[in-house]
């Protein structure tokens, strides 16, 4: 959620920016709201936010980000500044303020800026209690358990000589605050500095449900729930299960995570399958005292030990804090629930897990609909639906929504939309729409994100590296059964028989399994052409050749048209140009490292193995931040630093196109030879 904000500022020199500064100046408590607008001598260069320079641990790191990354946050002060602060948030997920005017001047005292990090308390308060409600009229165990604000603890019970925030922030483990947090780690763990330091800075989590029962115990909450400020084996999550071991209370517990904001899906517990005997508790500093089952600022107030029971605020509890909660859970909630436990519940059901859609994926569903709902008009019977990519629209596919469009009185077909195949959207839609203009009972729409889409079935655009898994459209069948088809009134989903794709194969199954009860799924043979199965790859493959006899035999005549004339543009568009030349690089290169596994980098690999045999393809190495360690293509997928020490002789593709610039000055840096990073365009 983005939302409008005024903050107070505080004017710096560039040249002043340094990881002890921010240090010293975040450590006081006033300073936290504050943005730094910073200055390269008199003109404006960027602006900092205390949430945005607690991730850094390294001086390297904050140079990076002044000089690649947080330049770019201008926006104008004029009527598309909303949609331009949008889009700068929304290219990296370490931005979240953003300047809100054309221009700043120095020695103001405060300045409008956009966020992303809004809290709504209320909304995000209600939407809490509305979940429990609906749990409890299922007939589960739920409980709220309150935990106070920081102004509900008396003042002498509180550590007020710490400052300066989390332990789970990598700026406190630097050089600068190194004596600081050896004063105070005492009160926090019995570990070392260095062992404390690596923990923290490994992002340790504990996400394993924990506990060998039957029934469990799910804890619903933000930052105590996760565990972001307590070391391995002194989580909650961790503390609960070990007393339930213990005292032989047989559950199993398991964290669900949340955010303390609207688009959080708060309704994560609701994916789950809850019985009889299971228990559901809410643990947040923003529920209401007078709504809770248990406040328990009795024990923060009562506490008398020399310990400390959190860092910043009350919810990010340290060890000995979690100790006393977990002792008043199983006291006041776990041990009387078990006690009248039946062992036969165990295993009764009360909830059905099944995806959920989050606040901002709910508004957005409905206005899809709506979208498509109003071009439908008055066809109240015999309504079917099926769901294509069309890379490129063949025969195969005229054969299936013909057959598809003579079984009911009226058939949407739904192109995907996202951009992860070889043509472009725009030019597959087209092509169906040409395709099918014979066929007055269809209606060709675009799938939105809320049909075979990146968020709700991730599996069908990796299928390069996951042809043998067992895939995940739960999501998927879920929004097209509860929402889109009683919406629209669909009442038939015809698919495509699929003997080779594993993927689409299982993702047929579970539409057969998951729309069952609501609807017809019926399934349509392949149709042929001189003795092999019309695929759309092959067509792919006839196009960069140019041989347009061959399409003609897989293909209607509107799409070999539209190829004939648009292949110049279409060739534009995919970036054909840079593909063939990195293509011809590879074939006349040993080694080539694909920089950058993200959207863009898949897209380019996919292209690659349309062309490349297998032997070229073998060629390739791969480098990704996120993904290092992991296999891909049968190859380890390196870090920077394997990257660089091993690698920097071998030529570098850079695949990325929002950060090339920065990807390409970092390897610059590290002294990799120019001449061997290359740049797909």
């Amino acid at each position: 959620m983005i939302e409008k904000l005024r903050k107070e500022v505080s004017n710096v020199q560039l040249w002043d920016i340094t990881i002890e500064f921010l240090s010293k100046f975040y450590e006081q408590e006033e300073n936290r709201d504050k943005i730094l607008m910073v200055y390269k001598d008199r003109d404006y260069y960027t602006n900092l936010s205390y949430e945005e320079v607690m991730k850094i641990s390294e001086e390297k790191e904050l140079v990076y980000l002044l000089e690649y990354l947080y330049k770019r946050k201008n926006v104008k002060d004029n009527e598309d500044e909303f949609r331009s602060a949008e889009k700068v948030l929304e290219g990296s997920p370490d931005i979240h303020y953003v300047l809100a005017e054309s221009e700043s001047k120095q020695n103001r005292e405060s300045l409008d800026f956009y966020s992303d990090i809004v809290l709504m308390e209320g909304y995000y308060r209600k939407s809490l209690v509305a979940l429990r409600r609906i749990l409890k009229e299922e007939g589960v165990h739920t409980y709220l358990v309150s935990i106070p604000k920081a102004s509900d603890i008396k003042e002498e019970a509180q550590h007020s000589e710490w400052k300066f925030g989390f332990l789970s922030q990598k700026i406190n483990w630097t050089e600068a605050r190194k004596e600081k947090i050896k004063q105070y780690l005492n009160k926090f763990t019995e570990l070392g500095y260095e062992q404390a330091k690596d923990e923290m800075l490994s992002g340790h989590k504990c996400t394993k449900p924990y506990g060998g029962g039957v029934k469990s115990i799910f804890l619903v909450g933000p930052c105590i729930v996760g565990g972001w400020e307590a070391f391995s084996g002194e989580s909650l999550k961790e503390v609960l299960s070990e007393k339930l071991t213990e005292m032989g209370l047989d559950y199993n517990v398991i964290d669900v995570i949340i955010a303390q904001y609207p688009d959080s899906n708060i309704r994560y517990v609701l994916e789950y399958d809850i019985r009889k005997n299971d228990i559901v508790l809410f643990i947040d500093d923003v529920i209401d005292s007078k709504e809770a089952d248990i406040n328990l600022s009795y024990i923060y107030n009562n506490y008398k030990g020399d310990k400390w029971l959190y860092s910043d605020r009350p919810i990010h509890t340290t060890y000995t804090g979690n100790i006393l909660i977990a002792d008043e859970i199983v006291k006041r909630i776990v041990g009387p629930v078990f006690a009248n436990s039946v062992k036969e519940n165990d295993y009764v059901g009360l909830h059905k897990g099944e995806k959920q859609l989050t606040y901002e994926e709910d508004i957005a569903l409905k206005q899809f609909i709506y979208g498509i709902k109003k071009y439908r008009g008055k066809r109240d019977l015999g309504i079917g639906a099926c769901v294509v990519t069309c890379n490129p629209f063949t025969k195969g596919h005229f054969h299936l929504i013909d057959y598809a469009s003579r079984q009911v009185n009226f058939l949407y077909v739904f192109v995907v939309e996202e951009e992860a195949v070889f043509f472009p959207f725009e030019d597959r839609i087209e092509m169906v729409r040409r395709g099918l203009s014979g066929l007055g009972n269809v209606l060709v729409c675009p799938s939105g994100k809320f049909i075979i889409s990146r968020s709700t079935f991730k599996n069908y655009f990796e299928k390069e590296v996951c042809r043998d898994a067992m895939i995940d459209a739960s999501k998927d069948t879920m929004i097209f059964r509860k929402y889109i088809a009683p919406a629209l009134g669909i009442s038939k989903r015809f698919i495509g028989e699929e003997p080779q794709d594993n993927i689409t194969s299982q993702y047929n199954k579970l539409l057969k399994k998951d729309l069952n009860d609501v609807m017809e799924v019926i399934e349509i043979p392949r149709l042929e052409a001189e003795g092999e199965v019309i695929s759309a790859s092959r067509v792919r493959k006839y196009f960069l050749k140019n041989n347009w006899d061959e399409i003609g035999k897989l293909a209607p005549q509107s799409t070999k048209k539209y190829l004939q004339v648009n292949k110049r543009k279409i060739i534009d568009l995919k970036n054909r140009k840079g593909l063939d030349e990195i293509i011809e690089f590879i074939c006349e290169h040993n080694k080539v490292v694909i920089c950058g596994l993200g959207e863009d980098g898949r897209k380019i690999v996919q292209r690659l193995e349309e062309t490349l045999d297998e032997k070229e393809m073998q060629k390739l190495e791969f480098y990704d931040e996120k993904s290092a360690g992991e296999v891909y293509r049968d190859k380890i997928v390196m870090d920077f630093e394997q990257l660089v020490n091993r690698r920097r002789d071998d030529y570098l593709l850079i695949t990325t196109s929002k950060f090339k610039k920065d990807i390409f000055y970092l390897l610059r840096r590290r002294g990799v030879d120019a001449e061997h990073i290359l740049v797909a365009e």
